[in-house]
């Protein structure tokens, strides 16, 4: 019954800020150390906070690591997705949201390392599985929802959106495993490369 009212306390105002908080220090440490590295103590150590603050807040490793993943959805969500909805053009959206994710996700070491890490937790933890999944759907809702802009725009005959999301997806998630082997396609200069490809596979499909 302690432990229940103890798990109550973190859905507060205050208890969320903690919550976040803890979840974001997690998501640092996941970012530069393998997971299995990483204890609680470190992640408390990182959040300056006590680490029976973290028992508080979280019942285990597994639901901090779930909610880390958050931190980065989350963060993908507002730097690429906010950022391309500011412009209307529709051609200049899906640019911009290739760009912004491709700076991201392909070419920021340490996010890199952290989505590697969920992808092998994800081959045997359902959990884990389902969270990543749920994020898949948002993130090619979001570029099949700009290839059917550009679509009903008229500047490119597209007939099969959904298909054209998966062939751009397969090419930024492609570049992301690649850049593990060879240093010169996570290199910052092949950024533009990457864009120009994926854009030409959204206009010429």
């Amino acid at each position: 019954m302690k432990a229940d009212k103890t798990h109550l306390r973190s859905t507060t105002p205050k208890g969320k800020a903690m919550r976040k908080r803890l979840a974001e220090a997690a998501y640092i440490l996941f970012s530069e150390n393998p997971i299995a590295d990483v204890t609680l103590d470190m992640v408390a150590e990182k959040a300056a906070v006590t680490k029976g603050s973290i028992y508080c807040h979280y019942k285990s490793k597994k639901e901090l690591i779930l909610e880390a993943c958050q931190v980065y959805y989350q963060r993908w969500e507002r730097l690429v997705v906010d950022y391309a909805n500011v412009d209307h053009d529709a051609i200049s959206r899906l640019r911009k949201a290739i760009l912004s994710a491709s700076e991201m996700c392909l070419f920021d070491d340490r996010n890199r390392f952290f989505t590697a890490q969920v992808f092998a937790l994800a081959i045997k933890d359902a959990d884990v599985r389902e969270s990543w999944a749920a994020f898949y759907r948002r993130v090619h809702a979001f570029y099949q929802s700009c290839i059917e802009a550009i679509a009903a725009s008229g500047a490119a005959i597209i007939t099969n959106p959904k298909a054209t999301t998966d062939r751009i997806l397969a090419i930024l998630e492609g570049v992301k495993q690649q850049a593990f082997f060879d240093a010169t396609i996570g290199a910052a200069s092949q950024i533009g490369l990457v864009v120009e490809s994926a854009m030409k596979t959204a206009l010429e499909s």
